[in-house]
């Protein structure tokens, strides 16, 4: 089985929106085998603009569970609060 990585670069437009959905989303993660590795602010843009405020990196098993971390009915139903709270961009690697 080969681990599979889910990596958001998020911008803030609702701080309270965002922690609201955050103590909803890790615990969802956590129970399909997802562990935060990374959870940090942009300190410095080396390249390119700087187009988010920080990145979350979590690791799953592989990546079925993390599709159907990111698909189970629990984290859609808080997909509307994401999308209120930050503009994320989602990148899935393997």
């Amino acid at each position: 089985m080969m681990s599979a990585f889910y990596v958001a670069r998020v911008k803030v437009k609702d701080s309270e929106k965002l922690e609201e959905y955050a103590s909803q989303a890790f615990p969802i993660m956590a129970s399909f085998g997802g562990e935060l590795l990374c959870k940090g602010d942009l300190q410095a843009n080396n390249q390119g603009d700087k187009d988010h405020d920080f990145t979350v990196v979590m690791q799953f098993p592989d990546l079925a569970k993390l599709n159907e971390a990111f698909n189970s009915d629990s984290y859609q139903a808080i997909v509307p609060i994401r999308r209120t709270a930050a503009d994320v961009t989602i990148s899935i690697y393997q």
